[in-house]
């Protein structure tokens, strides 16, 4: 758990860093989203999916517009499917690159690889499955931008993502496939 806390911390300072290195003229988005995940693999033994949402940060920097940072917190209900599992809570953040790639006048594809924690809080009969347990995540995303004027104009857009998750334990690899959407606002 210490380590997690580390990671956490450091991707919290990278992100305040990051911050000064923005000029005013740099695009800032927030996003509200909501994400959903299937189990894949080892993991669907364990549970099948989740349903939840999230909010990011992310933002672009004026010696080159196409490179942008992101900053991501989502909270998600997972269904369980072990009988002696009451309820399953996961809590991901993460901090990632991204690169903005203009698909005509409309469209903006987004590529985005993250990495953070992801926080499993698990309540069940059984003490072996109860209680808070982390990981570390890796997360790719293939975000389709549609904007009226994108990179250019403040305003709204509405994002498609596709997602794949990779947890990684001490003892095995885990995997998510899912997808995100959402609706920005650029600054």
């Amino acid at each position: 758990m210490k380590k997690m806390c580390k990671i956490l911390v450091a991707i919290l300072f990278a992100l305040a860093l990051a911050h000064p290195v923005m000029a005013k003229d740099s695009n800032v988005d927030i996003s509200l989203y909501s994400v959903t995940r299937f189990s894949v693999g080892e993991l669907a033994k364990y549970s099948s999916c989740s349903l939840g949402g999230g909010i990011a940060a992310e933002g672009t920097f004026s010696f080159f517009p196409l490179l942008g940072i992101s900053g991501r917190a989502e909270f998600a209900p997972m269904i369980g499917l072990h009988a002696d599992i009451k309820s399953w809570m996961n809590a991901a953040f993460t901090a990632g690159l991204y690169l903005n790639l203009p698909l005509g006048k409309t469209f903006i594809l987004r590529p985005e690889l993250g990495y953070g924690v992801q926080l499993h809080i698990v309540d069940s009969t059984n003490k072996n499955l109860a209680g808070v347990f982390a990981d570390q995540i890796v997360q790719f995303s293939g975000t389709v931008k549609i904007a009226p004027k994108p990179l250019q104009a403040k305003g709204f857009s509405f994002d498609v993502a596709p997602l794949y998750t990779l947890l990684t334990e001490k003892t095995a690899a885990l995997h998510y496939l899912g997808f995100r959407l959402g609706l920005s606002y650029q600054l």
